[in-house]
């Protein structure tokens, strides 16, 4: 196939070359060509060395019963768990004062109640250690020594109301005309359980999570019977690193943290289908009286096609007396006119409507 290739490339440069031609011109080049990698060749020296070790597993398998270690990584994360807070923080270019606060909140209710039942039991570590393997609750008892009084659940309620107002100080703030209702379509959006788990599994919040030994050995959308899923603790987990900073670091930070990661979605996501316009006409009406205008808006048809044919299609207007504010369309007069209701309320939240205008049009 390449011998073709390279010969239709040289009829098109030298006139007409067979591939017999070719082969004979260039014997060398045929010769690699036509295998997938000859010896010598970098590629079978890789291939070679992966089939030269695959065969030394298993033999020491198989002669000394000796096999090849597997890596786990939720005890290496143990054994490095405060490196890796250490570079979270870079990550985050935030920097803890208190690193007990950052672990609590990222420990889930279970990795503390389970480490509190063991202590209740009044068993000695050594007979605690044989429960888990390679010391799993020695390292998990240091890691809860380390933690803040504060529990996750306080950092988490924390972080979700510095959350809703962080969002809608800054919703305001870039729509001035956007009513209640709308907002609270978009932070509900914002905050959403999906979009939470998406921005913390990019942090990297999901590794470092701490939950107890029943939860992190098993699939709990899967084997536990109850009202939560995974992504509830890694969502909670957020929303309580958010709590944490707050109190660490104040006011600022957090805020900062929150319009980094999450407030900066506004600019990248499409606001409009999140937004559930139940009653359009309605969210105008507000809108105007926020700017002194109670007017009333009326829907008008401006224009109507295919009324004879099964396909009818309306134009509909919106005024406020005399001043036309947005127009709509639809298969029916009362699509068309929830369609028009519709691209008005937009058009306000864009600030694309002069609400001086219509003013000046009702003296």
């Amino acid at each position: 196939m390449a011998n073709i290739m390279h010969a239709r490339i040289l009829s098109h440069i030298f006139g007409k070359v067979n591939v017999a031609t070719f082969k004979s011109c260039f014997p060398l080049t045929n010769e690699v060509l036509t295998k997938r990698s000859y010896k010598g060749s970098n590629r079978y020296k890789r291939m070679k060395g992966i089939r030269d070790k695959e065969r030394l597993d298993k033999e020491m398998q198989q002669k000394y019963g000796i096999s090849k270690p597997q890596f786990n990584f939720n005890n290496w994360m143990k054994n490095n768990y405060l490196n890796e807070i250490k570079a979270f923080q870079f990550r985050l270019n935030t920097h803890f004062k208190d690193e007990g606060l950052m672990i609590s909140a990222l420990s889930h209710s279970s990795f503390v109640d389970e480490l509190k039942l063991f202590n209740e039991q009044l068993v000695t570590s050594n007979e605690l250690g044989k429960k888990f393997e390679d010391n799993d609750f020695q390292k998990r008892l240091d890691l809860k020594n380390l933690m803040s009084s504060i529990s996750s659940e306080k950092l988490a309620l924390v972080g979700m109301e510095l959350s809703i107002s962080v969002i809608k100080t800054a919703l305001y703030k870039r729509f001035p005309n956007l009513t209640v209702h709308a907002c609270n379509d978009i932070i509900n959006f914002l905050i959403s359980r999906s979009n939470i788990v998406h921005l913390a599994k990019n942090l990297a919040i999901e590794e470092l999570l701490l939950l107890s030994k029943e939860i992190e050995n098993q699939d709990v959308n899967d084997q536990f019977y109850t009202n939560f899923i995974k992504e509830d603790f890694i969502s909670d987990a957020f929303f309580a690193l958010i709590g944490a900073i707050e109190i660490d670091q104040g006011y600022n930070a957090s805020k900062k943290f929150v319009e980094d990661f999450v407030v900066a979605l506004i600019d990248q996501e499409e606001l409009s289908k999140y937004i559930k316009l139940e009653n359009p006409k309605q969210e105008l009406e507000s809108i105007l009286q926020m700017h002194g205008i109670f007017c009333k808006p009326v829907a008008r048809v401006i224009a109507e096609t295919g009324i004879s044919t099964d396909f009818p299609f309306y134009y509909v207007g919106i005024y406020c007396d005399k001043f036309k504010i947005g127009e709509g369309s639809g298969y029916s007069i009362r699509t068309g006119i929830s369609d028009a209701f519709k691209n008005c309320v937009f058009k306000c939240f864009d600030q694309e409507v002069d609400f001086k205008v219509i003013q000046q049009s009702l003296i």
